[in-house]
C-alpha cells in the first residue's frame, strides 16, 4: 500500500467518523415524534380537570353488588394530565426541579417509553421498559433501552435513567423517580367501602 493509498484511507476514515458524530449528534438534538405536550391552553386546562375528575368520581362511585369494572387510560388523556396537572401538582406539595420540562409517555402494547424534557441539556431524555407484576400483585418497570432525543444509546440504560434521577432531586418527585429505579408499587388499591382496584 503506497503512501498515497494510506493517506486516502486515513481522511475517508477521517470523513466517515465525524459524519457518523454529526449525524449522532443532530439525532440527540431532535424531538422523538411522539413527545408532543399539548400547548398550554382553557381547553388544555379543562380536559386534564375532566381526566382527573373522571377517575375521583370512578374511584368513589358506590357499586354495591355490581360486575367487575375496568377505567381504560388513553395515551393522550395521560399526556394531558402529565403537561397541565403534574408540575402544579408538585409544586402545591413542594418544588419543581429548575432542570426539568415537560414529562410524557408513549404507550405501545407492550411497553411504556417515558420523556422527560431536560431543559440544561436542551433535549429530551426518554427510557423504554416493560410492566413487570410480581406473584405478590406488586408492579415495577424492567427498563429495557434509552435514548437521548431521536437516538437510541448504545451504552447502558442506566446511566440516562441516574441522569433524570438525579434532576429529580430529593423533593415530590422523588416518590416518582423511585419508579424509575426499579422499585415495586402495589399492585392493589384498597377503597374506603373495603373494596379493591387492580392495577
Amino acid at each position: 500500500m503506497t503512501r498515497r493509498t494510506r493517506r486516502r484511507l486515513l481522511v475517508l476514515a477521517v470523513l466517515i467518523a465525524v459524519g457518523v458524530a454529526s449525524a449522532s449528534w443532530w439525532s440527540s438534538r431532535r424531538t422523538p415524534p411522539w413527545f408532543a405536550p399539548p400547548p398550554p391552553s382553557e381547553s388544555r386546562g379543562e380536559r386534564a380537570w375532566q381526566v382527573e375528575r373522571r377517575f375521583a368520581e370512578e374511584f368513589s362511585k358506590v357499586r354495591a353488588d355490581a360486575p367487575l369494572w375496568g377505567l381504560r387510560i388513553r395515551e393522550s388523556d395521560l399526556n394531558v394530565w402529565l403537561a397541565d396537572r403534574l408540575r402544579p401538582w408538585v409544586e402545591h406539595r413542594g418544588r419543581w426541579p429548575e432542570q426539568l420540562g415537560d414529562v410524557q409517555v408513549h404507550l405501545t402494547p407492550d411497553t411504556v417509553v417515558l420523556g422527560v424534557e431536560l431543559l440544561d441539556l436542551d433535549t429530551v431524555a426518554f427510557l423504554e421498559g416493560v410492566p413487570v407484576k410480581a406473584k405478590d400483585g406488586s408492579i415495577s418497570l424492567r427498563w429495557t433501552a434509552a435514548g437521548i432525543g431521536r437516538l437510541r444509546i448504545p451504552w447502558p440504560e442506566a446511566r440516562v435513567r441516574s441522569a433524570i434521577l438525579g434532576r429529580f432531586g430529593d423533593g415530590e418527585l422523588a416518590e416518582f423517580g423511585a419508579l424509575l429505579d426499579g422499585v415495586s408499587v402495589p399492585g392493589a388499591i384498597p377503597l374506603p367501602d373495603g373494596r379493591v382496584v387492580s392495577v
